[in-house]
């Protein structure tokens, strides 16, 4: 065989020919590319998510103005889910590298109605489904919304074809009723629904059974009430009357109205009339608890009512019920068109743990085909109000970034909504923040280092950032494969917390520091582990030989130095023992042993651990390796006190003011430290505070805490305005100090 030489450069240009052609092939076969337009105009649709039908959360795209897409595809690639708000979702076949026909998607069909109770009170929360009917007579669900607080309903995204519509009312019986009111899904009306067909006044009445659930701030509470108690022979019975009155003023006719036994939860139910009086007779005197409710409105009572006591003569009640408020609005995206399926939630501005957070205030709903929402039963105060359509359990657009009123990405550029009592907040309208996002993804390991996760995985803006935390939920497969799906650029934490076992031991936690920019993050691996135990004793340095506190009201904690490494919530209290040894357990991340609950008359001394004063300083916790087992929590009875007068810029007591009395040091400015005060001014213009370390302290008096919680006012920046206008004390161990301070009045 004759060897014909080539020259190097002849060869070097050969295998890039022959390596240009398959590498060229490879890339067209991983990419899908089409057009979206809408069947019945032939028109672009642009911003509709088209997604893979195996995995079209994790890879997704938007098409353009013109409806077009371009898809990374995965192997075997055979068809992709097309979703837009206003249309029916579609599956359609695709192949990788070829030209596709358009993908043509049909306007949806619409249904609307309203569901009723047998008094013709609107009833909210209840499901309604629209389900496609079988040949078994069984149904199979389409479609799901729940009933505003005007009972009203409005399923979208129907595909043509044929549907019965139920409603599932959450009451006792979780009795389920077919439209036109029939039990069976074989003895329903089936609808005829055609591509944009809007089927309206789908109306149904709750059968006289359905128990309506008491409603309050958010949260529903079921209450049954069996009859009252007979009265025995000869035991005297008597009458129980009153009033439903609105907090706005006026009366509230066809409330219902519950009088309970208290001892043996025996009751009785009534509906207040037209001048919203009830009457119930025949009752055995004694203690009873009595409340109202009626859609649309709050009470004020504990769920079961207020106490009241029946005597011989009878007993009057006034009720009052608030009337609900609501905010409701519109999300659209950047080109103006509506966005379905976001989750708007309700958040409230607080200082938890050192830090300023957005926290959920409970109401979340989300947006219908025309990108309207409506949130009711929201108590009065001021709000953030934001829009989600990127995280698990929403519409998962890519792109979009969790959006505050009225448009904004940041929370703090967002204005408070305020909600007065029975107010309708209308017109909070948003338009979602078009930006580059990421999806993270990776593996959550157990403490023992296998894959899966008992509990909850959380990103969360890491606070170091950002002092406003909304964290965002993942979707967790079973082998432990996690991701976040659209995540903008930042930096994050994600925490997998498996919760608190018991009272003093917290349970499996990992933490893993992320920053995100433009590109997806992928192979994290978070891990947890079991955490540490601290144990150790109490002992006591009393003023009397052998003295010591009574037993109960101690508590010993791990406070997170650091809440970016610890859990957001769950946090253990200390296992106290009758010989005064205590236990904690699972405990992880940089933390502060404090005693957060005490008895009166003692106060912390030191805390010790391997011999050293660890009293206000971080430990760094989380493995076995860092357990303490020999750490000595010292109290005593030799109290400081702080104390004096306060007075108003008149020279009158300050009668209820807030007194605040707090370290000059601002690195003791931390969470639940010891060397912060609050106390309130008596009637006699005197205040007091008690237990401070020994130490310089600045004192000042205002006469309204800042809004955002009980611990509001140790939020650093509140602090910090109060240095100037402060007194300033010194108190020895065991001292007193007296001062008079003015309340300070801000300008």
């Amino acid at each position: 065989m004759t060897r014909v030489p080539v020259a190097p450069v002849a060869l070097a240009a050969l295998l890039t020919a022959l390596m240009a052609v398959p590498r060229a092939q490879v890339v067209a076969d991983r990419t899908v590319e089409g057009r979206v337009v809408a069947d019945d105009t032939g028109d672009p649709i642009p911003n509709a998510k088209v997604g893979f039908a195996t995995n079209a959360a994790s890879r997704a795209t938007l098409t353009d103005r013109d409806g077009r897409f371009v898809l990374a595809a995965p192997p075997r690639l055979a068809r992709v889910t097309v979703a837009k708000a206003g249309y029916a979702r579609r599956d359609a076949a695709v192949q990788p590298g070829r030209p596709n026909a358009d993908i043509r998607l049909a306007r949806t069909a619409v249904i609307t109605g309203q569901v009723m109770d047998a008094s013709g009170e609107p009833a909210a929360n209840v499901v309604v489904r629209a389900e496609v009917p079988t040949a078994a007579g069984q149904a199979s669900s389409v479609a799901t919304v729940t009933t505003d607080d005007r009972g009203e309903f409005r399923l979208s995204g129907l595909a043509e074809g044929r549907v019965v519509v139920s409603a599932q009312a959450i009451d006792s019986r979780r009795v389920v009723l077919y439209f036109p009111g029939v039990e069976s899904a074989s003895e329903a009306e089936v609808l005829d629904v055609k591509a944009g067909d809007e089927i309206d006044r789908i109306s149904l009445v709750l059968p006289a059974s359905y128990d309506p659930p008491t409603i309050a701030g958010g949260g529903v509470v079921i209450v049954s009430t069996p009859p009252l108690r007979p009265p025995a022979p000869g035991e005297p019975v008597t009458v129980v009357r009153g009033r439903v009155v609105s907090a706005t003023g006026g009366v509230i006719a066809g409330a219902r109205v519950r009088l309970t036994q208290q001892a043996r939860r025996e009751g009785a139910s009534t509906q207040s009339d037209r001048d919203g009086r009830f009457t119930f007779a025949g009752v055995v005197p004694g203690p009873f608890l009595i409340g109202a409710s009626k859609v649309g409105f709050s009470s004020e009572a504990p769920p079961l009512g207020r106490l009241i006591t029946v005597t011989a003569t009878g007993a009057d009640a006034e009720l009052t019920l608030t009337p609900w408020s609501s905010v409701s609005g519109r999300v659209v995206d950047e080109l103006g068109d509506p966005v379905q399926n976001a989750a708007m939630q309700l958040l409230r501005l607080r200082f938890q743990d050192g830090r300023r957070r957005l926290v959920s205030a409970g109401f979340t709903r989300t947006t219908d085909d025309r990108g309207v929402f409506r949130i009711f039963g929201v108590p009065p105060g001021q709000y953030i109000l934001s829009a989600s359509a990127g995280d698990v359990l929403t519409a998962e657009l890519p792109g979009y970034a969790r959006t505050f009123y009225p448009g904004v990405s940041d929370a703090a550029s967002s204005p408070f909504l305020t909600v007065g009592a029975g107010q309708s907040q209308s017109s909070a309208d948003i338009t979602l923040v078009r930006q580059s996002t990421a999806r993270v993804s990776g593996i959550v390991r157990d403490a023992q280092g296998l894959p899966g996760l008992v509990g909850s995985l959380n990103l969360i803006p890491s606070q170091s950032a950002s002092a406003l935390v909304t964290p965002v939920g993942a979707r967790v497969g079973d082998s432990g494969a996690f991701e976040f799906p659209n995540v903008p650029p930042g930096r994050y934490v994600i925490q997998a917390y498996r919760g608190t076992r018991n009272r003093s031991t917290e349970g499996e936690f990992g933490a893993l520091s992320v920053s995100v920019g433009e590109r997806d993050v992928e192979g994290l691996i978070v891990q947890a582990t079991a955490g540490s135990t601290i144990a150790g004793r109490l002992s006591f340095f009393g003023s009397a030989p052998g003295a010591a506190p009574p037993r109960g009201g101690i508590d010993i904690e791990a406070v997170p130095s650091d809440p970016d490494l610890a859990p957001l919530s769950g946090r253990a209290t200390a296992d106290i023992r009758p010989d005064w040894t205590f236990r904690l357990a699972g405990i992880s991340g940089p933390r502060r042993l404090e005693v957060t609950r005490l008895p009166p008359g003692w106060t912390l001394k030191e805390i010790r651990a391997r011999g050293i004063d660890v009293t206000d300083r971080p430990l760094a916790l989380g493995t076995a390796a860092q357990s303490i087992d020999d750490v000595e929590v010292v109290l005593t009875d030799r109290l400081t006190h702080v104390g004096g007068r306060v007075r108003e810029s008149n020279g009158r007591a300050a009668v209820g003011a807030t007194v605040l009395v707090f370290s000059p040091y601002r690195d003791r400015w931390y969470a639940e430290s010891r060397y912060m005060r609050a106390a309130i001014v008596g009637a006699d213009g005197s205040f007091s505070a008690e237990g401070l370390p020994p130490g310089n302290y600045y004192v000042a008096a205002v006469a309204a805490l800042p809004a955002g919680g009980a611990d509001a006012w140790r939020d650093p920046a509140f602090l910090e305005s109060l240095v100037a206008p402060s007194a300033s004390v010194s108190v020895g161990d065991g001292g007193r100090a007296e001062v008079a301070v003015t309340v300070f009045e801000p300008r």
